[in-house]
């Protein structure tokens, strides 16, 4: 049985065309995702930035030091700015499943005038 062996060229081109294809689709999943988002991540953005001017206002105020205040305000915010990111997500699914839930109730028919017998 003959085994096809292929230069080293050819799995260096292939490897380069699938990497191409693989980053092609990463950078089409990231602009659906900011489209799709682009309220939320504009919230947590303008958050994350009052959160980092409070917070260094804060740090400041009781460290005396600029330094470990701009840290401090830099370190908390970013990881405050995620949680709130899911956070909006959380509460829009629910949202949408509150509304979805009361439509359902409102097109369903009532039992009006059905009495159980005894």
């Amino acid at each position: 049985m003959a085994v096809l062996a292929f230069p080293n060229w050819t799995r260096q081109l292939s490897k380069t065309i699938i990497h191409q294809i693989l980053i092609a689709n990463m950078e089409r999943n990231m602009a659906n995702f900011a489209k799709a988002n682009v309220t939320t991540l504009k919230k947590t953005a303008s958050y994350y930035l009052l959160h980092i001017v409070v917070a260094a206002s804060v740090a400041y105020a009781v460290t005396g030091d600029l330094l470990v205040s701009f840290t401090l305000s830099l370190l908390e915010p970013t990881v405050q700015a995620f949680a709130f990111f899911f956070h909006e997500k959380f509460w829009d699914r629910r949202l949408k499943v509150s509304a979805a839930a009361q439509k359902v109730k409102a097109e369903t028919p009532g039992m009006r005038g059905f009495t159980h017998a005894k």
